[in-house]
């Protein structure tokens, strides 16, 4: 039973992260090749939540020689969803979009999670070697805290696979009744945030504009 958790460990922490690397290896091979549609056509049907960050990079970086700079700039912004730390992504951003995207609340809820992920490590850790921990009354309570703390973060987190690109120009209204009140035309290139589904149309929140209204699917 040991050698079997030992083997999935070494798995878990060897064979997947390297499976990943390749995949984003082949994938800058082929961009360097200058097969920019090759990069896209490859990935096209990947959800976004499924992709590295340097993945989405790569995409960013495909658009952006294919002269697409709106899609250039959605892909280096979920890119920066992702790492809000890459500051090559950053710039790769702002080179493609004119709307100013802030990453400090992203860096902020990112840190959050890498922090309390490494004291719920700890904390089991210790439970592991002085199992009488687990009856420490002040332990059990933080890490109750942490976990409660991890999932309100992680609920509060976007989902990367509800954001999306505007195509073509898009009515947004206050809701889904023909005769609803139209807030604005929404311009191709900008990113909305879906909230709700409902009968062919999607509440959508206007990432960088803040304005919340509905759009036919």
């Amino acid at each position: 039973m040991k050698q079997k958790i030992n083997l999935i460990f070494i798995f878990l922490l060897f064979v997947v992260p390297h499976s990943s690397f390749c995949e984003t290896e082949n994938l800058w091979r082929i961009f360097e090749k200058g097969n920019y549609e090759g990069v896209v056509n490859i990935t096209k049907d990947i959800k976004p939540k499924n992709l590295s960050s340097s993945q989405l990079n790569i995409i960013g970086s495909a658009f952006s020689r294919l002269q697409k700079k709106p899609e250039a700039a959605y892909y280096f912004f979920l890119g920066l969803k992702k790492d809000p730390f890459n500051s090559k992504l950053l710039y790769n951003y702002n080179l493609s979009s004119l709307a100013p995207y802030d990453v400090n609340k992203d860096k902020v809820k990112q840190s959050s999670l890498i922090f309390i992920s490494f004291s719920l490590l700890i904390i089991l850790l210790s439970f592991a070697v002085k199992p009488g921990l687990r009856n420490n009354k002040l332990m059990v309570l933080g890490f109750t805290f942490l976990i409660i703390s991890s999932l309100v973060i992680k609920h509060n987190t976007e989902d990367l696979n509800n954001f999306f690109l505007v195509e073509q120009e898009k009515e947004l209204k206050s809701g889904i009744d023909p005769a609803a009140l139209v807030f604005e035309t929404l311009k191709k290139g900008e990113i909305l945030y879906i909230t709700e589904r409902l009968s062919g149309h999607l509440r959508v929140r206007s990432v960088f504009k803040n304005k919340v209204g509905w759009i036919k699917k």
